[in-house]
C-alpha cells in the first residue's frame, strides 16, 4: 500500500512540474495580460482632463497632476474659515484620514449663549465646506 502512495504522489509530482509551453514561446506575447500605455511609471491619462475619478472625495486620494489638491489645501480652507468667524482664531488643525480635529479660542468675551451659537455656526459652515470629513471642533 505504501508502495502504490509513493508511486502515485510521484507520478503526479512529475507531471505536474513539466510539460507546460512557455506562452512567450507560443504566440510571442503573454496571454491574459491587461496592456495599458505607461509612461515613465505614470499612466498616460492626465486626470484632471475631466475625468470624474480626478475628483478629491477621499482624503487619502493622490493623482498624478503637478497642481493636485492635498490634505494642505483642506487644512488651509478650514484655518480660513474658521479665521473668517469673527471672534474666533484657529489654533490647530489636524487630519487624520476622515477624522478632523479643529481646535480655536475666542477672542473676545462672550456669553456662553452667545459661544454654543458661534460653536454651533462655525460647525455647520465646515460641514457644509467638507462634508468628506468627520469633524471634532473644540473652542475655548
Amino acid at each position: 500500500m505504501r508502495r502504490v502512495f509513493m508511486s502515485a504522489s510521484l507520478v503526479l509530482l512529475l507531471t505536474a512540474c513539466g510539460g507546460a509551453s512557455d506562452p512567450l514561446e507560443e504566440n510571442g506575447a503573454v496571454s491574459n495580460t491587461q496592456h495599458t500605455e505607461n509612461r515613465n511609471g505614470l499612466y498616460a491619462r492626465n486626470l484632471a482632463d475631466g475625468d470624474p475619478s480626478s475628483i478629491n472625495q477621499n482624503p487619502a486620494f493622490r493623482d498624478l497632476v503637478e497642481n493636485r489638491p492635498d490634505l494642505g489645501d483642506d487644512q488651509r480652507a478650514i484655518k480660513r474659515t474658521v479665521n473668517e468667524t469673527e471672534g474666533v482664531r484657529s489654533t490647530m488643525v489636524a487630519i487624520d484620514g476622515n477624522r478632523v480635529t479643529i481646535q480655536a479660542r475666542f477672542q473676545k468675551r462672550f456669553t456662553p449663549a452667545e459661544k454654543e451659537r458661534l460653536t454651533d455656526l462655525l460647525f455647520d459652515q465646515l460641514r457644509a465646506q467638507m462634508p468628506r470629513y468627520d469633524i471634532h471642533l473644540t473652542i475655548r
